[in-house]
């Protein structure tokens, strides 16, 4: 209340923070003041804020039961979670992006399926089908030389040898 919170919201608070299992008064002010931070002041803002809190939560919960995760993810992979929760990703694109992170490094990395995720956001890959196309496209411009560089297809060993030769 000494944040300026209506009764109502401050009730919905308390709610919230009981569901979760975080009724502890520390928690429970972190929270009010990260509402009153945010502006939320009504009913309908409060409602809306608890059920943006619950599907985040269990959003990041699907993944890191999909990601075979000990613990709860930390903040900063509550981060990437959240930024894929608000792209839209599917559970079947971020399943497909770990099983290549666990195939290619053989550990999880947030860091590395980000990486596949964001190069199929950025073709507008939408569904797992739309993931072969995108695979050839990207080995299209791409390919591997003997000794395991990656060179353009476009590359032109004459040149190459002339610019050597030169310097």
């Amino acid at each position: 209340s000494y944040l300026g919170r209506k009764s109502e919201v401050i009730i919905t608070l308390l709610n919230y923070c009981k569901e979760v299992g975080k009724a502890n008064p520390n928690y429970i002010e972190k929270v009010a003041y990260d509402w009153a931070e945010n502006e939320i002041d009504t009913l309908e803002s409060a409602l809306a804020k608890v059920e943006s809190l619950v599907s985040a939560d269990r959003y990041a919960n699907q993944i890191a039961r999909m990601f075979e995760m000990p613990a709860s993810p930390t903040k900063k992979q509550r981060g990437f979670i959240q930024n894929w929760q608000n792209l839209n990703f599917s559970m079947e694109l971020i399943q497909c992006a770990y099983e290549r992170t666990i195939e290619t490094i053989n550990k999880l990395s947030f860091e590395y399926i980000n990486t596949i995720l964001m190069r199929l956001h950025n073709e507008g890959v939408k569904s797992i089908r739309d993931i072969e196309s995108s695979d050839n496209n990207y080995k299209k411009g791409k390919k591997k030389s003997n000794k395991g560089d990656i060179i353009d297809e476009n590359y032109d060993a004459e040149k190459y040898e002339i610019l050597v030769n030169n310097v």
